[in-house]
């Protein structure tokens, strides 16, 4: 990403109930252009009862990808790849989850 630029991930989540709770998270790219987001809910292979969207929608200025991430990942604390994000060309990222098995995404 653009060193400083904001970016978003937004994912919905439907409860038992039929709740729609929309899930929003932002951060700021580091003067490197990486980015650290921290994502808890799986949008593969979530437990039944929760319904999660098929994937988060990130979004840098008028950059727009999607991101899936699996139950596994959540659940294990793995690591998982970003897209890169407001910066023109890819680059390596991944992202190490914490030990409480949410998946934070770096790029």
């Amino acid at each position: 990403a653009a060193p400083g630029a904001e970016i978003e991930a937004r994912v919905e989540v439907r409860t038992a109930r039929g709740r729609v709770v929309p899930f929003t998270v932002r951060t700021v790219a580091s003067a490197a252009g990486s980015y650290h987001l921290r994502l808890p809910y799986a949008t593969r292979g979530a437990p039944s009862g929760v319904r999660i969207a098929a994937a988060y929608a990130l979004r840098c200025g008028a950059s727009r990808v999607s991101l899936a991430v699996d139950e596994a990942a959540v659940q294990r604390g793995l690591e998982i790849v970003g897209p890169a994000l407001c910066a023109g060309t890819l680059t390596p990222s991944r992202a190490p989850a914490d030990e409480e098995g949410e998946s934070e995404e770096k790029s």
